[in-house]
């Protein structure tokens, strides 16, 4: 091999290796359909479904921060005055104010270290939700760009249906007064006519709400059309997904578990310690100062049976999560499959309804060849015409439910992070 040729074939090699396979990633995650993606950019306000939600769980996980710096041990001031009378007359007999500090150190370090232990799995679970909502929010924000292209696109076939629809409404007008009606035909087409216009207006009102939901102005309108978009295949091999209800299940079987350890060692025996040191100044001017040191056992004897009740609970609790745990483990592969069949099926229904259209194209392409000759039938040309929009419709809805199908599906979904 000459050292041309290997140089060709080792820039391929790389190309492979470094550019392919981060193309095959991203046709398992929201960026897969790459126009519908990037008209995300034109809507960076916060939808208003999810706009407090997301600062509730921002709070949320502040707290739980928050909570990882709190220390175990307290510190205490107290200031205490007392005055002494025999008589009760107007002027005390001897009085004295008292100043303590106390330091309150708990000596069960298992203990300590397994709140701590508690509070970083909250702080996880806190940080999944959020991350959670931020995700369904963008998945809902892709759903309604896909919706508000398919509402203009269809508005667009709506109204050529109209046109067409309105000039055969003209010429069986023209026959009924040449003294030739068509009645039948004539009162087929108004009762199309005016369900088009219905169509028109109930598009319309929903066009309204999409942008709203938005937040949408009038020159934000997605720059991509669907019937454009490439319908790239899924590829269930290169697929690496997790199901984010399996993460956030195996967060909370964590937290029961350190919460069930929890309540063993309230049944058990625990020791603090504390230190105090005060002052005392009396009104006669006697000062005086004192230390003391304190150890605490608790010996825990009977609490109404709570923490048997509660133990139960959370055993219960870790069962459930198992079971969970489990079946989402199952049902991951599958859930991907059965995505996969979907996706087979809108393919072979967009197939069927392209075929459909070829053939009225082709009909519509003799209908054109026939009226150069004088041989065209105006009323079949336009109902051909018209028959034609209708499968348009269909493929753009069937199109749009595609790409809905994948953004429902990946709702629930965290691609894997690399190891």
């Amino acid at each position: 091999m000459s050292n041309i040729a290997k140089k060709i074939f080792l820039t391929v090699f790389l190309y492979m290796q470094f550019w392919s396979v981060p193309a095959i990633a991203h046709l398992c995650n929201i960026e897969r359909f790459q126009p519908v993606y990037n008209t995300l950019t034109l809507f960076p306000n916060d939808l208003v479904k999810y706009k407090f939600e997301i600062a509730d769980a921002e709070n949320k996980l502040t707290n739980l921060n928050s909570q990882l710096n709190q220390n175990s041990f307290s510190l205490g001031l107290t200031m205490e005055a007392r005055s002494d009378t025999d008589d009760f007359q107007d002027e005390f007999d001897s009085g004295e104010l008292t100043s303590s500090l106390s330091l309150n150190i708990p000596l069960n370090l298992k203990k300590i270290k397994l709140e701590n232990q508690l509070k970083e799995q909250r702080l996880e679970l806190g940080r999944l939700e959020l991350q959670s909502l931020k995700r369904q929010q963008i998945i809902e924000k892709l759903s309604l760009i896909v919706d508000y292209a398919e509402a203009i696109e269809l508005h667009s076939i709506l109204k050529s249906r109209l046109l067409n629809n309105q000039v055969l409404m003209s010429y069986y007008s023209e026959l009924r007064n040449s003294g030739n009606p068509d009645f039948d035909s004539e009162l087929q087409v108004k009762a199309t006519i005016t369900r088009i216009k219905d169509k028109i207006f109930a598009n319309s009102i929903r066009l309204s709400n999409i942008k709203q939901s938005l937040g949408a102005v009038e020159n934000q309108i997605p720059q991509f059309k669907i019937n454009k978009v490439d319908m790239k295949p899924l590829n269930v091999e290169t697929c690496s997904l997790v199901d984010l209800r399996l993460i956030k299940a195996k967060l909370e079987l964590n937290i029961h578990e350190i919460e069930d350890k929890l309540l063993d060692l309230e049944a058990r025996t625990s020791l603090s310690s504390s230190l105090t040191l005060s002052n005392t100044q009396e009104n006669n001017g006697q000062d005086s100062d004192a230390a003391r040191a304190q150890l605490t056992l608790s010996i825990p004897l009977y609490d109404g049976g709570r923490t048997s009740d509660d133990k139960a609970f959370k055993l219960r609790q870790q069962s459930i999560r198992k079971r969970e745990i489990l079946e989402f483990t199952k049902s991951q592969a599958s859930d991907l499959a059965l995505q996969f069949s979907k996706e087979q099926v809108f393919k072979s229904s967009l197939a069927g309804v392209k075929e459909e259209i070829n053939n009225f194209e082709a009909r519509i392409e003799e209908f054109n060849e026939r009226q150069e000759l004088g041989q065209t039938s105006f009323p079949e040309f336009s109902k051909t015409k018209d028959e034609k929009l209708k499968l348009n419709e269909s493929r753009l809805r069937i199109k749009k439910e595609f790409l809905e199908s994948w953004f429902i599906f990946l709702n629930d979904k965290f691609e894997k992070e690399a190891s």
